[in-house]
């Protein structure tokens, strides 16, 4: 690709909306100009397209929108410089438009700022989740090329371990650029929930209070729901202490006052709610399938579906949990395990379907998910990069889940053993029984994958998602 000459692209997009004259005002976003004209007549919208490195524009209300994409800032800069503009702070938030406050753009706000939060994560979470692959494929359950007590071999597990263990911190300080909060403080609201005293009370089942309250034990290394949401409420907290105080005060009395009111809410509520419900999820999950099929099928099918979203809440722990004690009970077990083996797979193929959807930077970032959760069984990447992201795959993978998941039941179809990563071995948690449970083991990972890389591919992704197919975020 020819290198782009921001200063040519920067006069001709300036000459199209009708030179400086025209101009009303001017700023940008994470991906597009953003222009206020006092002539909409003079706007030349084709031959802005036609520049090179315009990808598309568009009208919204009064404001015409040149889509850019990661070098906005760049174009936005050397427009400002030729034209005289003075500059303006990028707008944080999409602004486009008022929207009702109803549950669907309740759902849309959380995973906006979701994603939002998560995306600046992917760098680290891709690096660790390859460098963990290395172990993986170079250890002594694959290649055997390292051994177990080899340096190197201790060096990338540990690293690649560290990508994710520490992601409340991580999530505490993208979250914390999200909501206002200052970052430092949202790291260490990540931080407190992986200190060793705490991991180590957690670990003994100590009884412990914070000011008098109950604390529930909880673990929450590698988890992000949490860390986000605390974030959040830590943001009205820090406004309400900034707001009330004078400004002399605030260096000291914010953050320690935030700290003290966000650490009761961190430990007793908020923290261990994942927790809380993915008990209550195994309960209900059991107890339904305890009644027949038809309700096993049911069961199965969801958790077929939603096990991405239930990894996101950090409630898959007491799920595995819940399918391990059946496992060794029965000595296999026919409804968690296999519908969270059907959703890997259709996770990956979701990965695979986006990969050749995608163009350019996306595709490069999609593959490197699909190859660290096949070889190295790291979801966080194609669950948060894809899924969060562009929503509609996370739809595509939850129904070819789904369908496998039933698939897996009306097979009869069990998992006898754990599987040591839910990557490209994950199949050999059907081995050990029947014969049928591994070939339908593998016939139902296929149907997964494949149906999953077939909607991902063709219904995945809207108009406006490949228009600007770009890291927008």
């Amino acid at each position: 690709m020819a290198k782009k000459d921001y200063e040519e692209m920067s006069k001709q997009i300036l000459e199209f909306v009708g030179g400086k004259e025209n101009i009303s005002h001017f700023m940008h976003c994470v991906t597009r100009l953003r222009f206020t004209v006092k002539d909409k007549g003079l706007i030349k919208k084709d031959e802005i397209e036609k520049v090179q490195g315009v990808i598309g524009s568009k009208w919204l209300g009064e404001q015409y929108q040149i889509i850019i994409g990661q070098d906005v800032e760049k174009v936005y800069k050397k427009i400002c410089e030729i034209s005289g503009i003075a500059e303006e702070k990028a707008i944080d938030e999409n602004l486009d438009v008022k929207k009702k406050f109803t549950l669907k753009s309740i759902v849309s706000n959380c995973l906006d700022a979701l994603t939002r939060s998560f995306i600046p994560l992917v760098p680290v979470i891709v690096a660790a989740s390859l460098i963990k692959m290395i172990a993986i494929v170079c250890g002594p359950n694959m290649l055997n090329i390292m051994s177990s007590d080899s340096d190197i071999y201790i060096l990338f597990t540990f690293v690649g371990d560290a990508g994710f263990y520490f992601l409340p911190i991580y999530m505490g300080y993208t979250a914390a650029k999200r909501f206002d909060v200052s970052p430092v403080l949202g790291m260490f609201a990540g931080a407190i929930l992986l200190h060793p005293t705490l991991i180590q009370l957690v670990s003994d089942g100590t009884p412990f209070t914070v000011y008098g309250i109950p604390m529930t034990a909880a673990s929450y290394a590698s988890t992000t729901i949490p860390a986000l949401l605390i974030v959040w409420i830590m943001s009205y907290i820090e406004r309400f202490f900034k707001k009330v105080l004078p400004e002399t005060l605030q260096m000291v009395f914010v953050p320690f006052l935030t700290m003290l009111i966000i650490l009761p809410i961190e430990l007793c509520f908020i923290g261990p709610l994942g927790s809380w419900v993915g008990n209550g999820l195994s309960y209900v999950c059991n107890a339904i399938a305890a009644m027949g099929p038809i309700p096993s099928a049911l069961v199965c099918a969801f958790i077929g579906a939603f096990t991405g979203v239930i990894i996101l809440f950090g409630m898959h722990v007491p799920l595995y949990f819940s399918y391990i004690n059946v496992l060794n009970l029965n000595g296999s077990e026919g409804l968690i395990g296999p519908g969270m083996h059907a959703s890997s797979m259709a996770l990956k193929g979701m990965a695979l379907g986006a990969a050749l959807k995608l163009k350019g930077e996306n595709r490069s970032l999609a593959i490197s998910y699909l190859i660290s959760y096949f070889i190295g069984g790291v979801s966080e990447p194609t669950i948060y990069g894809i899924g969060i992201r562009y929503k509609r795959p996370f739809v595509c993978a939850g129904i070819s889940g789904a369908i496998a998941a039933i698939y897996y039941v009306i097979t009869g179809t069990h998992v006898v053993t754990v599987a040591p990563t839910s990557g490209i071995l994950s199949f050999v948690t059907f081995m050990g029984g029947p014969v049928s449970y591994l070939i339908n083991g593998l016939i139902g990972g296929v149907i997964a994958f494949v149906l999953s890389a077939v909607l991902t591919y063709f219904f995945g992704f809207t108009k406006e998602d490949l228009i600007e197919n770009i890291d927008e975020l």
